[in-house]
């Protein structure tokens, strides 16, 4: 029996013995010092959050105003003139009039007066300035809209007062809806009203 065994062994050996180099697996392996060094990132500019603003002018001789908010900065050029039956608001500059569809959101038709009315009074003689959603088609164009002076953004107040649902899509400021639209639910305004 172990005269077998011998033999077989001696076949495995024999076998592996024949082969050569060039038909074993090849493998590279490399010291840590043959890579680059590994580079830190540098740290992201320091961002505000949708709740901390600052505000600064443009330069000397100008009237814009030049208004940071979260994500948002950019200039207060816009007038209000109004908002239509399909929620399309009209807003003025120095180069005429278009119409705007609000990014983000819905106006449901339960509070759409409402929101209408809303709307108008924060909008109303106010500055404004407009961040158009990247991927907005059509001649009313998608933006997210911002009262300069309460430094806020009008599509998420309307969330936030029950006024509008955030809709499915992309959307440039996803999470503040979304926070805001958290808000409105917890607190059971507007469309989100608990009946009694």
């Amino acid at each position: 029996m172990s005269a077998i065994r011998t033999i077989a062994a001696v076949m495995i050996l024999a076998t592996l013995a024949a082969c050569g180099p060039s038909e074993r697996p090849k493998f590279k392996i490399k010291r840590a010092s043959d890579f680059e060094p590994i580079m830190q990132p540098a740290p992201p500019p320091a961002t505000t959050t949708d709740s901390a603003v600052t505000e600064s002018a443009v330069s000397a001789g100008t009237d814009l105003t030049l208004v940071e908010v979260g994500g948002f900065s950019g200039s207060c050029d816009l007038t209000f003139s109004g908002i239509n039956d399909q929620d399309v608001l009209a807003l003025a500059d120095a180069s005429g009039l278009r119409g705007y569809r609000l990014a983000g959101i819905a106006i449901p038709p339960q509070t759409r007066a409402e929101a209408h009315a809303q709307l108008r009074s924060w909008l109303d003689k106010e500055e404004i300035g407009i961040e158009i959603e990247g991927s907005s088609p059509g001649i009313d164009r998608a933006v997210y809209v911002y009262r300069c002076s309460a430094k806020s953004m009008v599509n998420a107040e309307l969330v936030r007062a029950g006024l509008a649902v955030v809709v499915d899509g992309p959307s440039l400021h996803r999470d503040a809806l979304n926070r805001a639209s958290m808000e409105a639910l917890t607190a059971g305004r507007g469309v989100w009203g608990r009946k009694k």
